[in-house]
């Protein structure tokens, strides 16, 4: 899977960095990708959801069909 971020659309919100900060920044000209290639399953199931609840529709995913997973069984749990 290959996430790619569309800066023109991003809001800057922080939802991606805060769900998967070894794979988004987020700074004040929008969000980067630090991790563009990612291979884990959980990663990948986290992005699926963010690709539905991203408010800006900035987050794409190529190499992969699409999948829609619901954020709140995407997100990992919380200690």
């Amino acid at each position: 899977m290959r996430v790619k971020v569309d800066t023109g659309r991003c809001i800057s919100c922080g939802l991606c960095e805060e769900m998967l900060p070894e794979v988004f920044k987020v700074e004040e000209r929008g969000a980067s990708v630090i991790l563009p290639h990612i291979e884990d399953e959980d990663r990948k199931a986290v992005v699926w959801g963010l690709l539905e609840d991203c408010p800006g529709e900035a987050l794409t995913v190529e190499g992969e069909e699409p999948r829609i997973i619901p954020f709140h069984a995407a997100r990992p749990e919380r200690r």
